[in-house]
């Protein structure tokens, strides 16, 4: 259940994914709902002991953005503790405050940063959240609580932070097609797995070529002369239909699912379709105003050509077997038994994990 302006933060978040620069107005809201006195997104990419400049909402932007600013927000100094080991270290979308990490409150707050945010923006405790369960990215957010305060809002709070998960997911396959193919939702044409952009009304909005390719086969999901698809069978052209409805609603902030993910069986007897719907807000697929869509993402895993399994397991860490162990299962499928560290047990999990971690832009 959303707590008031819980829904308003939601479709911020979905703005935001599609739009860095409204990442602030996004936080702001996360900040109001929660309680906070301010909220940082931090984010390392792959092999790197850097991070990307984080995201603030909108008045620790400001100060950020100081001569010292940044450095008490995020800078770097031998005392830097808790840090990544230690957000990388907790369960995913656990709350954790910084007390916890073996420091006493005692000796954080006496530390100059501490003391200093505490004097200027009067920051007390604060929060962190794992929000990536993905090997490589480590992706987080920061909640500053004002002095005494000791907790945030917990029921404002968690249902928030699955869809600064998917959020982040997006935004990162985003931000890696408009590296090459400039902004805009016309790069989804250039992925290299299936992409289907479906209006709120239900009618297809773009199609890749990938997408085209694995529709016109008929072979389990197919387009129809309306601009929709159809299943195989009634209820999964239902399960799908409502998955579509559902991310629509979400990225306005009226549902609350941020992902949707099924297998289409092949009449063929071929390997299933790897399908997953996900919300997405965004301007220009009506030409004005912010919209709501659904993004389906089609995975044929018989056409892996888009795998850079050796970047795959650089990036991941994984040693010659673990590595071994995802080409077998790439080959023949999964038998239950989960990879190592990377937590999949199954060739449609990997493939989901490699375009994540790996965005397959053309």
């Amino acid at each position: 259940m959303l707590d008031i302006g819980g829904d308003t933060a939601i479709s911020l978040i979905y703005e935001a994914a599609a739009d860095a620069a409204l990442w602030p107005s996004a936080l702001d809201r996360i900040v109001q709902v929660t309680g906070a006195k301010g909220a940082a997104l931090l984010i390392r990419p792959p092999s790197s002991t850097g991070h990307v400049r984080p995201h603030f909402d909108t008045r620790l932007d400001r100060f950020a953005r100081s001569a010292r600013g940044i450095y008490f927000a995020v800078g770097p100094g031998k005392d830097r503790r808790p840090g990544w080991s230690d957000l990388w270290g907790c369960a995913l979308h656990k709350p954790v405050r910084d007390d916890r990490f073996g420091i006493p409150a005692s000796d954080l707050d006496a530390r100059r940063d501490y003391r200093y945010l505490r004097r200027r923006l009067g920051f007390g405790r604060r929060i962190g959240v794992r929000l990536s369960p993905d090997p490589a990215w480590c992706e987080g957010l920061a909640l500053f609580l004002g002095t005494g305060q000791t907790v945030p809002s917990d029921d404002a709070l968690r249902p928030l932070l699955p869809h600064l998960t998917q959020a982040l997911r997006q935004a990162r396959l985003l931000s890696s097609l408009g590296a090459r193919h400039g902004t805009g939702l016309d790069s989804l044409r250039h992925l290299r797995i299936g992409a289907i952009l479906v209006r709120q009304d239900g009618r297809i909005a773009l199609r890749n070529r990938e997408a085209r390719r694995i529709l016109s086969q008929a072979d389990g999901i197919a387009a129809q002369p309306e601009h929709n698809f159809r299943c195989h069978s009634a209820l999964l052209t239902a399960r799908l239909h409502a998955a579509v409805v559902e991310a629509c609603a979400t990225a306005e902030g009226r549902g609350n699912v941020p992902s949707f993910e099924t297998l289409i069986d092949r009449p063929s007897g071929a390997a299933p379709w790897i399908v997953d719907a996900t919300p997405l807000r965004t301007r220009g697929i009506a030409g004005k105003g912010m919209e709501n869509a659904a993004l389906l993402t089609l995975i044929d895993p018989d056409r892996t050509a888009w795998v850079d399994l050796d970047g795959f397991a650089r990036i991941c860490g994984l040693g010659p077997a673990a590595r071994d162990a995802c080409a077998l299962m790439l080959e023949k499928g999964g038998t239950g038994a989960k990879i190592g560290v990377l937590g999949v047990g199954t060739r449609a999990d990997l493939l989901r994990l490699i375009a994540r971690v790996m965005p397959p832009v053309g």
